[in-house]
């Protein structure tokens, strides 16, 4: 998973004049995240990120795998 991932806009998805806006989705999550103070771990091929309020930890993967998973926890206090 690399930080540009993340980023406003950012897709792997060629641009169809036809199509919805992409790459909004990470950046809105990762946005929000930071705002209710949860968190997401990401992990993709041969690197991860840990992200929450006090910041992203990007890592590379000792074992790399194809696919991606995500772990996102939202904090449901009052």
């Amino acid at each position: 998973m690399e930080k540009w991932a993340f980023a406003n806009s950012s897709t792997t998805k060629s641009k169809d004049e036809n199509s919805e806006p992409r790459g909004v989705g990470l950046n809105l999550l990762k946005e929000f995240i930071c705002k209710y103070n949860g968190k997401i771990n990401a992990y993709s091929n041969s690197a991860y990120v840990v992200i929450n309020k006090k910041g992203e930890n990007y890592q590379k993967l000792v074992q790399p795998f194809n696919g991606t998973v995500f772990h996102i926890v939202i904090n449901c206090e009052k």
